[in-house]
């Protein structure tokens, strides 16, 4: 077994646990320094546990000890509360570029979910090549293709939102496995609360294979815990020094919406997110949009995907460098956008940027010398994007629902 920091970053065997099932044995672990499992209970996900690992071998007894954890979880799975008749049409929206294999793997589980969505809309953002339109007509089915010229995260979302046509617009990326359950979890959740006009969901690791992978987990995971939240902001006060931090919430990679909630409050600013200066915050935008509107925002984590994290130490580098962008891109679009939140921006900001600079001082665990690296990362990214918001002009406008156009300026 490795030790000391190669030991913080050696490989960690995911699995999957039944509360219900009896405990087993887990063999054919050398190479792994733990196994970590998503626990269900009665299938429902309810938490994650790490099990060590001695000589290869993960013992009955530790998984036993393991699982005892969760005796007293009950299912309280939103999917079973709602007939299937009256749950709403979903459209998924998977937003891609040049990437067909990572592609074909989302899509095979989009394929493999017990509720069959409306439709699975694949938005192809600024191709340089026909590959991902050849693989999405070789699909056939409910799968449909969409064409974005304009490269950006946000313009890609956007042409989904014009394109689709579900009640409910469920977006994930490229990169992401879901959940069998994660398309009824999201119906039930809109059908359950005609109030939600927003829902969000637990992103958990596909695999710890590398050591960027590993890292990542331990520096930002996209994982927001396995309690149920609902957010709504109480009146018309400033909203940022309660909810500012959505990234609390979820993350872009897995989010849903009512289709009209964009006619009311606008789509997503295509001058945030990947392809634009500012890297990143598309979804965090969105998420505080929603809340500041006065709607109501729910994470609801039975709704779960698996992400395939960067697997090298350099790709990790630029993605926290980029979160750092447009975490502060967000930040500066939102004061813009709403100049009663900026005093509370202000400070969310400097606490949020004195938080990164604790954390790159004084690392919680190993390996330090890597944790603080990528806390520099995040903080220079942060700095970087102060600058980064070049919001459009009212003249920039995207495609809407049923043609209709919106106006991006903030």
């Amino acid at each position: 077994m490795p030790s000391g920091n190669a030991a913080a970053l050696a490989p960690v065997h995911l699995v999957e646990l039944e509360t219900e099932r009896a405990a087993e044995r887990i063999d054919g672990l050398d190479r792994f320094v733990a196994v970590e499992a998503l626990v269900r209970h009665r299938g429902v996900p309810v938490g994650w546990v790490r099990i060590p690992v001695t000589n290869g071998t993960c013992s009955a007894a530790d998984v036993a000890s393991a699982l005892a954890r969760f005796t007293g979880e009950t299912d309280t799975a939103v999917a079973d509360a709602t007939p299937n008749d009256a749950w709403p049409p979903v459209t998924v929206v998977v937003c891609t570029r040049d990437r067909p294999e990572e592609l074909s793997r989302c899509l095979d589980s989009l394929e493999a979910m017990d509720h069959r969505p409306h439709e699975v809309l694949v938005v192809d953002n600024a191709p340089t090549t026909d590959t991902t339109r050849r693989l999405v007509e070789r699909r056939g089915g409910v799968v449909r293709y969409a064409h974005e010229p304009a490269p950006g995260l946000d313009h890609a979302r956007n042409r989904g939102i014009a394109c689709a046509t579900g009640e409910v617009l469920a977006f994930t990326d490229d990169d992401v496995l879901v959940d069998p359950r994660w398309s009824s979890v999201i119906a039930a959740t809109f059908a359950s609360d005609p109030s939600v006009v927003a829902v969000t969901g637990i992103v958990l690791p596909a695999e710890l294979e590398t050591d960027a992978q590993v890292l990542f987990e331990r520096y930002r995971s996209f994982a927001r815990g396995f309690r149920r939240k609902r957010a709504r902001a109480d009146g018309p006060g400033t909203v940022a020094s309660r909810y500012g931090l959505t990234g609390d919430f979820g993350t872009g990679a897995n989010m849903a919406f009512r289709r009209d909630l964009f006619e009311r409050i606008g789509p997503f600013d295509p001058a945030l997110d990947v392809g634009t200066p500012a890297r990143g915050g598309g979804d965090l935008e969105m998420f505080f949009r929603v809340l500041k509107e006065g709607h109501v925002l729910v994470y609801e984590p039975r709704a779960m995907v698996r992400h395939r994290h960067r697997r090298t130490m350099a790709e990790l580098r630029r993605q926290i460098t980029d979160h750092g962008i447009g975490f502060s891109a967000y930040v500066v679009r939102s004061m813009k956008a709403y100049p009663d939140e900026r005093v509370a921006f202000t400070r969310l900001a400097a606490w949020w940027y004195g938080k990164t600079m604790f954390r790159m001082l004084f690392p919680k665990t190993t390996p330090a010398g890597a944790l603080r690296r990528l806390g520099v990362a995040e903080l220079g990214g942060c700095v970087i994007g102060l600058s980064r918001y070049r919001g459009p002009r009212r003249t920039s406008m995207s495609p809407g629902v049923d043609g209709r156009q919106f106006d991006h300026a903030p």
